[in-house]
């Protein structure tokens, strides 16, 4: 399937993007699309000065579709080769240009947060928004733009939770976006296009939990179910300070104890300090002109936020990563 790539005027607003727009970009030296998970959705672009002049229609602020997507263009840069590059952010990027004068979701759900931010910015717009997140949370954004309230540092992702969907004009929050379809990869394969990254710092199979007043277990320590996995227990002191003998509330030291004893399996479990951090990223044009890309190929029918079982022999582990970035090639 071809993909078109159109571009519009600036001023184009929602239900006017069904047709070729001003020009349609038919010669693209390079077009890629990135996305990561609640972070960047950015198109790039490079096209060559053309006699046809339709690279005059490249300008900041017009608006480019391609794979059913909006991008309107930030940066473009002209260079020595007879091209020029372009930038664009996600047409959801426009709402950093509207402003939260003193905006207050109180009690609300992730639906309720989303849509009580969008119908109080500054100037009307074009968004609209929908949330399947149940938690109720309250935070007050006072001269905050819309896209630093939904994903900021204490915007609605960190408080409320969820994954956010990008969908031109429509702005989804939801408790999972992906699935888990099942697709199983085996770490350490040398395979030409799969690029793997395993850190075992910070790795913990044998806590010491520490509760307040220097609170200790009988036992000491808590290990991981995976301790024996690996070469030799590794141990590290968990505190928890909130926990201990409380005479006013009547909390007594088998109370603490205990109290301690279930915090640090919860942290084992939780954390997932006993599992290596690992990253894979698969560049699928190699990978196809491989042997092995028979045993990979189902990779390309998994999506952002999707969830796949990574299989880690020599430590025994099975690991559950989620895909967390894609950039496509749109050519």
């Amino acid at each position: 399937m071809v993909n078109i790539i159109s571009i519009y005027d600036s001023k184009t607003i929602k239900g006017n993007f069904a047709n070729n727009g001003l020009i349609v970009l038919s010669d693209c030296i390079s077009c890629n699309i990135t996305e990561e998970l609640n972070g960047m959705y950015e198109l790039d672009i490079e096209y060559p000065l053309d006699t046809y002049g339709k690279w005059e229609y490249l300008l900041e602020h017009n608006i480019i579709k391609v794979d059913g997507q909006l991008f309107r263009i930030y940066r473009k840069i002209k260079t020595l080769k007879g091209t020029v590059k372009i930038n664009a952010r996600h047409i959801f990027y426009d709402n950093m240009d509207n402003l939260l004068e003193d905006v207050r979701p109180m009690e609300l759900s992730g639906a309720g947060a989303l849509d009580w931010i969008l119908t109080r910015t500054q100037y009307k717009h074009q968004f609209t928004s929908t949330s399947d997140v149940q938690t109720v949370a309250t935070r007050y954004f006072i001269r905050k733009n819309v896209v630093e309230a939904i994903m900021g540092s204490d915007g609605v992702i960190n408080t409320w939770g969820g994954e956010l969907v990008r969908d031109n004009f429509k702005i989804e929050l939801l408790g999972a976006r992906g699935l888990d379809r099942g697709v199983l990869v085996a770490y350490g394969k040398n395979i030409q296009g799969i690029e793997e990254t395993l850190d075992i710092d910070g790795l913990c199979t044998r806590a010491m939990p520490k509760g307040n007043n220097e609170l200790l277990l009988p036992e000491k320590y808590i290990d991981s179910k995976y301790i024996n996995n690996y070469p030799h227990p590794i141990i590290k002191i968990v505190e928890f300070s909130d926990i201990g003998v409380d005479d006013e509330t009547g909390i007594t030291l088998e109370m603490a104890e205990t109290q301690l004893r279930e915090a640090c399996n919860q942290y084992l479990l939780t954390s997932k300090c006993d599992i290596p951090q690992f990253n894979y990223k698969i560049d699928f044009l190699e990978l196809s002109k491989t042997e092995e890309y028979k045993n990979y190929a189902v990779l390309e029918r998994v999506y952002l936020g999707d969830t796949v079982t990574i299989k880690h022999s020599k430590l025994n582990i099975n690991l559950k990563a989620k895909v967390i970035k894609i950039t496509k090639n749109i050519l």
